[in-house]
C-alpha cells in the first residue's frame, strides 16, 4: 500500500492478521523529527506504519528523517533503531529503504510530440493507452 493516507493501515493489518507480510511506500517528503515531533498524533502515526515489514521512500532523506524519527519518539516505548532497521518492542524488525521512482521525461516528451496539438485534440475523446502510458515509466 502507499501514500499517506494510509499511515495507520500497517498496524491495522499487523493487529488482525500478524502472519500477513506487510510493505508500505511513501513517495511524499518525510519532515525532518523537529517537525514530525510537533504533530499531535506522531506516535500513532509511526506506530503504524511500523506494523509493516518494509517501509520505503522516495528518497533517501525522507528515509533518514522517518529513522530519525522513530529513534527520537519511541525509545521511551521500547523502539531502537539499527541502521535502516528499526527494531520494536517484540523484536520484530523493521527495514526501511528507498524506492526512487520517476519518469522518462524524454519517452513523454516524445509521446506530447506524436501528431502535433491539433491531433491530440482531436484524440481527446479516445481512451488512453497504458502501453503507451507505461512504457514511459522508469521502475
Amino acid at each position: 500500500m502507499h501514500d499517506y493516507h494510509l499511515t495507520l493501515v500497517p498496524g491495522l493489518i499487523r493487529e488482525r492478521r500478524p502472519d500477513q507480510p506487510v510493505g508500505f511506500f511513501l513517495h511524499v517528503p518525510w519532515p525532518a523529527p523537529e517537525i514530525f515531533g510537533r504533530l499531535p498524533w506522531r506516535r500513532e502515526i509511526l506506530l503504524g506504519m511500523l506494523g509493516a515489514d518494509v517501509i520505503s521512500f522516495h528518497a533517501e532523506r525522507y528515509r533518514a528523517n522517518f529513522v530519525r524519527a522513530c529513534a527520537r519518539l519511541l525509545t521511551d516505548v521500547g523502539v531502537s533503531v539499527h541502521g535502516s532497521t528499526v527494531v520494536l518492542p517484540d523484536q520484530r524488525r523493521v527495514s526501511t529503504t528507498t524506492a526512487p521512482i520517476s519518469i522518462d521525461a524524454a519517452a513523454f516528451s516524445r509521446l506530447a510530440g506524436r501528431g502535433g496539438p491539433a491531433r491530440a485534440v482531436s484524440r481527446s475523446a479516445e481512451p488512453a493507452r497504458p502501453a503507451d502510458i507505461s512504457s514511459a515509466l522508469v521502475w
